[in-house]
């Protein structure tokens, strides 16, 4: 990832005086955050610790405002106990979408619980990451810090989604340089770190965390939407590559054929929603009419347009050779299709037809989260940075 601002040098007053949370308190808050709520018995119960050691903990992580108490659980004898969760005034993490047809902001405490969430749909266009979706990112990520602030959260770490290859040790690109100044211009912890990651990679820890791949160590995401990409997680591992473009599918030759010459991202401008489009108005014969886009080529097909339905069925083999490609290469085991045009259910059988045919037996699923996964993976990544920093801190 790119890193804009990291680890500032100075720090607060708890920070210069405390001391780092010791080996039972980063026991009961990281126990906190798996369970989303606890009592001190149901903490003791589950760590193997004692009552009084837990008791200790949890006071202490409550006057760091680490944890907070939430209400009181009843039971049918003795006396009510204190419910804790991860408190707001922890910090929060932001994760931020910059999508290709919308831009999403998700705000998360670092136990990953939803805080605030903010979207807007872009014109459409098939270009990088742009200046648009930059200058629209911008005032909800203000509008949401704002927010929290008058809750007296701040943010700790933020990572932006861009459709993107990463190139380790290279500055932050000049289109994305507004949305890193308004999240380092919010009211924030010095620790603060915003960072930049491509938006394949964090759909691909969202399907790994949440998804179609939850439980899986070793899987490969691919997306098919306006843009193409691959994700791949690899024993548990997001593999980036020697220089950070790992699975730029798009960069596939294409066409491969006696004559002719294959191109730069030709492989994208064939499989890409605009290319599946044309396509479909040529077989359709809908010439320049206005608002057909790919979700009225798959409705069109699911209602029975035969034109459409082989269009489909087109597209699902050409993915499909391209998800044999990938399979060759990774053998991942399993193989999540996502994006706005890969997550449809019709394109399944089509591409596990031509997996079947050119490569072998692969598992392929659908994506579980749609259109949400990267933004999803973004708030993931950024709340396990900002978990570190906490861990790391001193109280």
């Amino acid at each position: 990832m790119y890193n804009a601002r990291e680890g500032a040098k100075h720090g607060t007053a708890a920070a210069k005086i405390g001391l780092q949370l010791n080996a039972a308190e980063r026991a009961v808050l990281l126990e906190i955050i798996h369970v989303g709520e606890a009592t001190r018995a149901m903490l003791s119960d589950r760590l193997g610790i004692s009552k009084a050691t837990v008791s200790g903990g949890v006071k202490r992580l409550a006057n760091a405002q680490l944890i907070s108490e939430t209400g009181m659980q009843r039971g049918s004898l003795g006396r009510p106990a204190a419910v804790y969760q991860v408190a707001e005034a922890a910090g929060y993490a932001l994760g931020v979408d910059l999508g290709t047809t919308a831009v999403s902001v998700r705000a998360v405490a670092i136990d990953g619980r939803i805080l605030q969430s903010a979207e807007e749909a872009l014109r459409p266009s098939t270009s990088d990451a742009s200046e648009e979706a930059a200058a629209v990112a911008a005032p909800l990520i203000r509008r949401i810090a704002d927010e929290l602030e008058a809750r007296g959260a701040r943010p700790r770490s933020c990572v932006v989604a861009a459709p993107i290859r990463i190139e380790f040790g290279q500055p932050v690109p000049v289109e994305l340089r507004p949305v890193v100044e308004a999240v380092t211009a919010c009211p924030c912890y010095p620790e603060l770190s915003v960072s930049v990651e491509n938006n394949v990679n964090c759909a691909a820890i969202a399907e790994w965390e949440f998804g179609a791949a939850a439980g899986v160590s070793t899987f490969a995401y691919l997306q098919v939407g306006v843009k193409i990409g691959l994700g791949i997680v690899n024993e548990g591992r997001l593999l980036r590559g020697g220089g950070g473009g790992a699975g730029e599918v798009a960069c596939l030759p294409y066409p491969w054929s006696a004559t002719d010459t294959p191109r730069q991202y030709e492989l994208e401008r064939h499989l890409g929603a605009a290319g599946l489009i044309r396509r479909a108005r040529r077989v359709a014969e809908l010439g320049t009419q206005s608002g057909f886009d790919a979700a009225s080529i798959f409705a069109g097909a699911a209602a029975g347009n035969a034109s459409l339905q082989a269009v489909v069925a087109t597209h699902a083999r050409e993915i499909g050779q391209v998800a044999a490609a990938v399979i060759a290469i990774l053998d991942p085991g399993l193989l999540v299709l996502g994006g706005g045009v890969g997550q449809s259910r019709l394109l399944l059988s089509g591409v596990r037809d031509s997996v079947r045919r050119l490569a072998w037996e692969t598992e392929i699923r659908s994506s579980r989260l749609g259109r949400e996964a990267t933004v999803m993976g973004a708030a993931r990544l950024a709340a396990g940075s900002a978990l570190e920093q906490v861990l790391a801190a001193r109280w």
